[in-house]
């Protein structure tokens, strides 16, 4: 499961960069802060992610639920940006039950591996 949540987050990395930075060439201050805002946290959260630490995963699923959010708004709104929004929302439902599933998996072998309680 962590080698999909990384593959996913890397996936949605090169998808913003060639979205909001290659497929329209960024022309103003806008396209930019655009391109910034999508590819900047999933670049700090990847090194945190590949290193399987806690937080940086939980922040990578929570900008996964951004992205979903916001590939469903533009395939919604935008009918010449519908294949790549679908494209995200794939990738971000992919993130999200990797990250999900990892979770329980990591919260099973904690109780398995807790010394019992009972008397």
């Amino acid at each position: 499961m962590l080698n999909l949540i990384r593959v996913g987050l890397l996936a949605l990395l090169m998808l913003q960069a060639w979205w909001h930075g290659f497929m329209p060439p960024p022309r103003s201050a806008m396209g930019w802060t655009a391109l910034a805002i999508t590819v900047v946290p999933l670049a700090a959260a990847l090194p945190g992610a590949w290193k399987a630490r806690p937080m940086p995963l939980f922040w990578a699923n929570i900008m996964a639920l951004l992205f979903f959010c916001h590939g469903v708004s533009e395939a919604w709104i935008t009918p010449e940006m519908r294949l790549p929004a679908l494209a995200e929302m794939l990738l971000s439902v992919v993130v999200i039950a990797a990250y999900g599933a990892f979770g329980l998996k990591s919260r099973r072998l904690a109780r398995a591996q807790a010394p019992s309680t009972s008397s």
